[in-house]
């Protein structure tokens, strides 16, 4: 599995996804630095650390490529669109099963939010696209994050499942009549 903006220990890749496919097999995380250890069958290794510069981007996929080829991996999970372009150089020399997790809808995000302006903002909108957009050449499974993203997204439209991204914490339950009373 790996993310290259995500820590190893995110919510999403490692106790949904890793805490149980480790139950079956050994999972590896490649992702960003994390300062917990995993649990038994998992095992983290980073591939960016510090700020995310476009220069280190291009390290972390170089690192994924290289631990890809190392490991021989029978499934493949990305987290990430950035991943993907480097999961389709990997195919061209394996027979390793892909699964792209859509974790947000990448380029309405982009195009929608104040993170970019500008050019930037329209090519990056445009090549996230484009890059989901060709992505089923590659991919055998998708895992989408939202039900809505069904209808707002065309790339995964063969295999795919909805894993929710729901609160998987736990609740301190507040007796507000109590609190207000102490306030008052």
């Amino acid at each position: 599995m790996a993310s290259v903006l995500k820590p190893c220990d995110d919510t999403r890749i490692y106790e949904k996804f890793a805490i149980s496919l480790s139950q079956k097999y050994s999972v590896q995380i490649l992702a960003r630095a994390s300062q917990y250890l995993p649990q038994r069958n998992i095992t983290f290794k980073s591939i960016l650390e510090g700020n995310a510069t476009p220069f280190k981007r291009i390290v972390a996929w170089l690192r994924y490529l290289y631990h890809l080829f190392k490991s021989r991996p029978d499934i493949a999970i990305v987290h990430s669109p950035e991943l993907l372009p480097i999961l389709f150089v990997y195919s061209l020399f394996s027979k390793t099963k892909t699964v792209y997790d859509v974790r947000e809808n990448y380029y309405f995000n982009i195009k929608y939010q104040q993170n970019y302006k500008g050019i930037k903002k329209a090519v990056l909108a445009k090549t996230i696209c484009l890059v989901e957009s060709i992505s089923p050449r590659i991919i055998d499974g998708y895992i989408l994050a939202e039900k809505s993203y069904d209808l707002e997204l065309i790339s995964h439209k063969k295999n795919y499942c909805i894993l929710e991204n729901k609160f998987a914490g736990s609740f301190n339950k507040i007796d507000f009549e109590l609190k207000n009373k102490m306030n008052h």
